[in-house]
């Protein structure tokens, strides 16, 4: 019988990275070793959905008791998204209280609506001055769905905040990373196994989509 890679050491490290409580390095070690194992990859969506389930049901599957008594303390005393709240308040041009509270509403049932892309949903923000002319909002893709192919009408910043894409380009893009597009470039992206998908996009007067723009304040966004 094949030794299971998931051990409690393990499970903590999931939970670790979660509450994006890992440095730099030791998240780009786990989430290596993510990429090359399918039942790692299965653990880490299962404790990113726990985690989520936390703050509304307060019931999430049952770890080890000394495991879960961690965690909830983790939980209580950080968001699992607070090291990106600085970078978030300048990106939006919002107060890091103001941030923090955005970025807390991703585990907040009602945050997202449908697109009209399967698997893929939207969270609204309202910035500041700053990025008043732009689309700002959290995306959210289930792994393995597309955003569709579609070009940038101004600069776009996509900075995620959980999962991992490949870009057209053939790029990884992970939690952490924030990537810069220039007006008229395009592209499409697909969210890779494991969590859903998180991104913040900022994206300057709009974007198109083969031969419809959908621009700041499009009611059908």
């Amino acid at each position: 019988m094949t030794e299971s890679v998931v051990t409690e050491q393990t499970e903590m490290r999931l939970m670790q990275w979660a509450l994006g409580e890992l440095s730099e390095q030791e998240r780009r070690e786990l989430e290596a070793e993510i990429a090359r194992s399918p039942e790692l990859a299965r653990a880490a969506a299962r404790v990113a959905d726990d985690l989520g389930a936390v703050p509304l049901a307060l019931e999430p599957v049952a770890p080890p008791p000394a495991l879960r008594e961690r965690v909830l303390a983790s939980v209580g005393k950080t968001s699992r998204f607070s090291r990106f709240v600085a970078r978030l308040a300048e990106l939006i041009s919002v107060t890091k209280d103001k941030a923090q509270a955005l970025i807390d509403g991703i585990d907040e049932a009602t945050s997202f609506e449908p697109s009209m892309v399967p698997g893929i949903s939207l969270y609204h923000l309202e910035g500041g001055a700053a990025v008043a002319n732009a689309i700002v909002g959290f995306i959210r893709i289930k792994p393995g769905v597309s955003f569709p192919h579609h070009t940038h009408l101004g600069e776009e910043i996509a900075y995620v905040v959980q999962g991992s894409y490949r870009d057209s380009s053939g790029a990884i893009v992970r939690a952490g990373d924030e990537v810069r597009m220039d007006p008229e470039t395009d592209h499409e992206l697909t969210a890779l196994e494991g969590p859903d998908l998180i991104y913040l996009a900022v994206s300057y007067d709009g974007i198109r989509i083969g031969v419809i723009e959908f621009k700041p304040g499009d009611p059908r966004l």
